[in-house]
């Protein structure tokens, strides 16, 4: 049973800190058990797997859902099937201790919140108040729009509720497989050319007969033409040269809806089937390493998203190399993996994943020496009982020296003299070798600009943590924020996984006791970045964080002593309701730090901007020719600290036209 004296969060408020600590109340929805194979590490052969999933709809707010997910961690299926018996669709329980995975990239992500729940230590407790016949007001619903699919710029899984206005007959789609065609409308318009936007997707399925194929056949016909809403979910949206590419992925499934949106649209159906075809607009569809020690050497500063594109061998870039990333945030290891430590268990060594301002960057190897360095910890044994307890935080930003091999895969067994001359399989590795807390004075240099110009990635990466001024926030129906750069000749968006703020605080913290943590919420907080704009810089909010015992008083934002004085902070955010911020890590500052601090996120807010407006028509390709790719730029003396040369401009809005 659940305890009725927790105060449960609502799953906006759910992050990697707040995960553990507090209580949230949900209901399941489509739960299943899926099957599928995979290939034996070891043996190379074939085997079966499957997991539980399901959506965890928010009780209070059915529009905020995430994934859930139970593996099978061997042969054995029964704790699926049990699972599956005890979680019945639409059964409300009060979730804590909850563990999210580790490693999540959010163009495969389709729900709101953008996480996955691992169910293999998460605890569930039964809310036995809520009776089955409300489960009609817990289903997920989905806030995307047919609208807003046209702005999508980068590959992003989605969910949506629409009409279907036409549903085409099936065409050969590949090897036994079939593609139909389905036309959605919502009612929504564009904002360019105030026309309705409908949009069709392509929905692939096996050419033989399965039950899950003739039951949504038999929906998409029921449905077809009709003011009935069908709620479709994990749609794929690709990005071609033509544009969007939207189309069913491996998680797709679509069920009638209900709710508020399929009432609206049945209501506004007859009037949408009546526009013709001059007054629309559609968006088609077309078809661990070694022990050498780096510290003294000097690394190459690139930004993750160079990184990212080099995870595959390239002869442009050696076979060992080593890169700083400045102005990043370095993942703490995950409360689920079993080990942090090598087999022998002597060091520290876990996989990390870092972000910036282009994207994000995961599985990468941390040795003890960096894992110490940001933890501020004096040994592994220290580490270790932080990690556990949930008190471990590494700093907001940090700088770090990566190091690049390309290795050999190791032969196989089998392989014959013969063979012995064919390629050699290659993969990269990447480990960090030294990390630093980022200098919060050291901004970076206009030695960065070059580097918009050898990113390749044509869209803006959704998982990035992109900094902004509290004004320029805003939340989207399909990533977890959105950035909004005011320019000439058009505004830039940038979607993102975190934002990086800069705040001030005038106000005590209150604290709320959360079961196994305290929830800390701030009032009439206001934005450092925009204290030149009388208009934004007057704007107060609020912001709420879940923190430990042991680092309560690192997330109170307190003013320190009397008279009027305030409290500044570095922080993350990952969501907002309305005008309040839910924040994931705190660092407060000192006075003195506050107009360093200022100075280097507007220079990194000016950087942002570039990467934002960097032309995404022009094909980068990378040459040994300088300037020709991120092997030939600058390296930096001191981690942490960009490459000598000018400084950056300060970022700086556009006045508005009267």
């Amino acid at each position: 049973m659940a305890n009725s004296k927790e105060i449960p969060l609502q799953l906006s408020e759910l992050n990697q800190r707040s995960a553990p600590l507090a209580a949230f109340d949900i209901a399941f929805y489509q739960p299943k058990i899926e099957r599928y194979q995979y290939n034996d590490k070891k043996t190379k052969k074939p085997k079966n797997g499957a997991s539980f999933r399901a959506l965890l709809v928010c009780l209070k707010n059915p529009e905020k859902y995430v994934t859930a997910e139970l593996s099978m961690r061997s042969d054995n299926i029964d704790p699926l099937e049990k699972a599956l018996e005890k979680f019945k669709d639409g059964l409300c329980f009060r979730m804590n201790g909850t563990r999210l995975k580790s490693v999540v990239q959010q163009e495969y992500m389709h729900t709101s919140v953008k996480l996955i729940v691992d169910m293999n230590t998460t605890k569930f407790n039964p809310l036995l108040q809520l009776a089955l016949a409300d489960v009609k007001h817990l289903t997920a619903q989905p806030s995307m729009s047919v609208a807003h699919c046209k702005s999508l710029g980068s590959a992003q899984r989605f969910d949506i509720i629409a009409l279907v206005l036409q549903l085409s007959d099936p065409r050969p789609g590949g090897p036994n497989r079939e593609v139909r065609t389905v036309t959605l409308i919502d009612g929504t318009k564009s904002k360019d050319t105030d026309k309705l936007v409908e949009m069709k997707i392509s929905i692939f399925s096996d050419t033989d007969t399965s039950p899950q194929k003739s039951k949504l056949l038999q929906l998409l016909t029921e449905v077809n033409g009709t003011d009935r809403a069908v709620a479709f979910f994990a749609v794929q949206c690709k990005i071609s040269k033509d544009g969007p590419d939207f189309g069913s992925s491996k998680d797709f499934f679509a069920l009638e809806s209900k709710g508020p949106k399929a009432e609206q649209l049945k209501a506004d159906q007859p009037k949408l089937a009546l526009m013709g075809q001059e007054a629309r607009e559609t968006i088609t569809s077309f078809s661990p390493g070694e022990r050498k020690d780096y510290t003294q050497e000097q690394g190459i500063q690139v930004f993750v998203a160079h990184l990212s594109e080099l995870q595959l061998p390239t002869h442009v870039i050696g076979d060992t190399t080593i890169w700083s990333i400045h102005w990043c945030q370095v993942t703490m290891p995950g409360c689920n993996m079993e080990s942090i430590t090598t087999k022998d268990g002597t060091r520290l060594w876990f996989q990390t994943t870092i972000r910036d301002l282009t994207g994000i960057l995961t599985r990468v190897w941390m040795n003890e020496e960096s894992a110490l360095a940001l933890s501020d910890l004096k040994d592994k044994d220290q580490f270790i009982k932080a990690w556990k307890e949930g008190d471990m935080v590494f700093p907001i930003m940090s700088a770090i020296k990566i190091v690049r091999t390309v290795r050999e895969a190791s032969d196989d067994s089998q392989t014959t003299a013969s063979q012995s001359n064919e390629s050699k399989k290659l993969f990269v590795n990447y480990q960090i070798v030294e990390a630093v807390e980022q200098p919060l004075g050291e901004a970076p240099s206009q030695a960065t600009l070059p580097l918009v110009a050898m990113l390749k990635q044509s869209a803006h990466d959704t998982d990035s943590i992109v900094p902004a001024a509290l004004h320029q926030i805003e939340t989207s129906p399909v990533y977890a924020l959105e950035v909004t750069y005011d320019a000439e000749p058009k505004p830039i968006v940038l979607p993102c996984a975190q934002v990086l703020a800069l705040i001030r605080s005038k106000e005590k913290s209150k604290v709320e006791t959360l079961g196994m943590g305290y929830k800390v919420t701030t009032a009439d907080v206001q934005c450092v970045l925009c204290s030149d704009d009388p208009h934004h810089a007057e704007k107060k909010y609020n912001v709420s964080s879940v923190c430990t015992m042991d680092t309560l008083v690192a997330y109170r934002l307190d003013p320190p002593g009397r008279g009027g004085k305030t409290q500044c902070a570095l922080v993350t955010m990952t969501n907002k309701k309305g005008d309040d911020f839910i924040i994931e890590s705190v660092q407060l500052l000192q006075e003195d730090q506050v107009q360093t601090t200022k100075n280097s996120m507007l220079k990194l807010m000016h950087l942002a901007q570039k990467v934002g407006n960097r032309d995404k028509r022009k094909e980068v390709e990378w040459t040994q020719e300088p300037e020709g790719s991120p092997w030939k730029a600058r390296k930096c003396t001191a981690l942490g600290r960009s490459p000598t040369e000018a400084e950056l401009p300060l970022f700086a809005e556009p006045p508005k036209h009267t």
